[in-house]
């Protein structure tokens, strides 16, 4: 008898007797999980419809990459209101440009001596490499997607680091929503600053909101006190009591500070994703449709 391993068949058992089942063996290894939400990151939280995780994330990156040049690089030009694909597709624009050029004078080469045409084109190529290297340079990446491993929920890292927070990006994302009266977005729904990530455990999460809450809470009684709520909501998760995370969290903040569950001035955001906790802070969460750029549009068209 023979069976297919691989795709290729080998000799079984010889003689007669009864003939076995045929087995298929798969031709490679399978796919590991490409969940990547981890702790210790910082970034954003986005939220899609289910099946559309990739999509969102692609423009998740695109918004967010053209609103911190604007922040932080100072960008002066207008806002592109077009596909977000601009920027990849302005990037392939410059890489074929330089190809080109290079491709002339390679070109040229073919009229000269074969010596000297071996020489060129080993000088070409360099410049070539170094070309786009360069390009590569000037396109490092700030922000990159990770799977979050639940449906509908994807989480984009914040890669460099220069002073600017999470929240100071959504809230420029949403100041041109309001303005402009457009989304931005298609696929993206809400788009939660996360300040931190850690391990959803109530001790970590203690550990982890601390130094946000200093950040953004002061220690000082005689200042005047601010205003909170505490937001928590879980996915895939069941193991943590609700009540227990919110207290734990709303007990870090100075005591001048008081609870406003209906007009806050800071949201303390806790989102549960599987085994990891982000901990963000939000402004206006309640009147910016918590931060679904597509409600602020209809929220804005109905006022």
């Amino acid at each position: 008898m023979e069976a297919l391993v691989g795709g290729v068949a080998c000799e079984g058992r010889r003689g007669g007797g009864k003939r076995k089942n045929v087995k298929y063996l798969s031709n490679g290894p399978k796919r590991k999980s490409s969940y990547g939400l981890r702790a210790g990151s910082k970034g954003f939280l986005v939220t899609c419809d289910k099946g559309q995780e990739r999509s969102t994330m692609k423009e998740a990156i695109n918004l967010l990459d053209e609103f911190y040049e604007r922040l932080v690089e100072g960008a002066n030009a207008t806002i592109n209101m077009e596909s977000n694909d601009s920027r990849e597709n302005e990037f392939e624009g410059e890489k074929t440009s330089q190809v080109g050029s290079l491709s002339n004078i390679m070109q040229n080469c073919k009229h000269t001596k074969t010596g000297v045409a071996n020489d060129h084109i080993k000088n070409i190529d360099d410049a070539l490499e170094l070309e786009l290297a360069q390009l590569r340079d000037k396109r490092k990446a700030r922000f990159i997607g990770l799977d979050t491993g639940c449906a509908g929920i994807v989480f984009v890292e914040m890669l460099r680091d220069d002073n600017v927070r999470p929240l100071e990006l959504v809230k420029s994302i949403i100041r041109t929503v309001v303005t402009s009266k457009q989304s931005r977005t298609r696929f993206c729904l809400r788009l939660l600053p996360v300040e931190v990530t850690c391990y959803a455990s109530q001790s970590e999460v203690k550990r982890a909101a601390e130094p946000v809450i200093s950040h953004y809470f002061s220690q000082e009684n005689g200042d005047d006190g601010l205003k909170f709520a505490v937001v928590y909501e879980a996915r895939a998760n069941t193991s943590l009591d609700r009540m227990e995370i919110i207290n734990a969290v709303a007990q870090l903040v100075p005591k001048h500070h008081s609870v406003d569950l209906k007009n806050p001035d800071i949201t303390i955001i806790v989102q549960i994703v599987k085994t990891t906790c982000a901990i963000g802070i939000a402004h206006e969460f309640k009147e910016m449709a918590k931060y679904n750029l597509k409600q602020i549009v209809l929220q804005k068209a109905e006022s």
